[in-house]
Formats: C-alpha cells, structure tokens, sequence
C-alpha cells in the first residue's frame, strides 16, 4: 500500500467530482491541502481563523509536518497551539520547519499530559510568555 506522505512523482491529474460544501470543515480543509499539493499549488480558503489548535495525535507520524504545513498555509492563524506532540524535543531542533512562524513555548510531555507547542506568525501579532510551568502557559497576544 502506498503511504500519502511519500515524495510524489508528477503524473497526469485525474478527474474527480467532490462537493466540498456538504463535507465538515476538517475534512474539507484536509481534502483542500491535499488537492493543492497534488498540484503543487495554495489554494485560498474561505475560512481564515486567528487562531488554530491542531491534536497532532503523536509528531512522529510520517505525515504531522506535511498536515500542519497545509492547515498553516490554508488558513494562515496567528497563533498555532499543537497538542499532543507525545516526544520531547528541543525547540531549536524543530524551528525550523516553520517559515512566518516563531516558536514562543514547547511543553515536554509529562505522563499524560501529551505536550503542546505555541507557534505564533509574527507577520500577524506579537506574542510573549507571561507565565510557563511544567503543565501550562499563559501568553499575551496582540493582533495586528
């Protein structure tokens, strides 16, 4: 079985009939991503958001970057909360992998609590940490 996440080689573009209307928003934006990397190409969204929390269910999965690349493109939030990451990284190894947006905060997992990253487009606001603990942050966001 072929994986989606693997490096594409560029064939012909099938026709498919799809009525994006009637699927859920998650769904319809996934299928959106998908399509526009299909053909390598963004496509615009009706549904641009200020901010997006994401359940990565897990970061290791071959697909969680090319996933997150596509909801951060499609509906370019300000502020990105990633919850589940279930590994504990260094924020430095990572940054990286985000272009208009900066890490501000990394929450290790601690036993069940899976661990969340706080991305923000520093394009769009500013964003400061006011208080960070083991288990939670607080953070000072402004627009515009």
């Amino acid at each position: 079985m072929d994986s989606p996440c693997r490096k594409r080689v560029k064939v012909p573009v099938k026709l498919f009939h799809c009525t994006l209307g009637k699927l859920k928003p998650g769904l319809r934006a996934f299928i959106v991503a998908r399509v526009a990397r299909m053909w390598e190409t963004t496509l615009s969204s009706p549904q641009l958001m200020n901010i997006l929390i994401y359940n990565a269910r897990g970061i290791a999965r071959p697909c969680f970057f090319p996933t997150l690349h596509d909801f951060l493109a499609i509906h370019r939030p300000a502020v990105a909360i990633v919850t589940e990451t279930r590994l504990r990284v260094r924020i430095e190894e990572i940054a990286t992998q985000f272009n208009d947006y900066r890490f501000l905060h990394c929450i290790n997992p601690h036993g069940y609590l899976g661990g969340s990253w706080f991305i923000f487009d520093q394009n769009q606001c500013s964003a400061r940490i006011v208080n960070a603990a083991r288990r939670d942050i607080t953070a000072e966001i402004s627009l515009g």
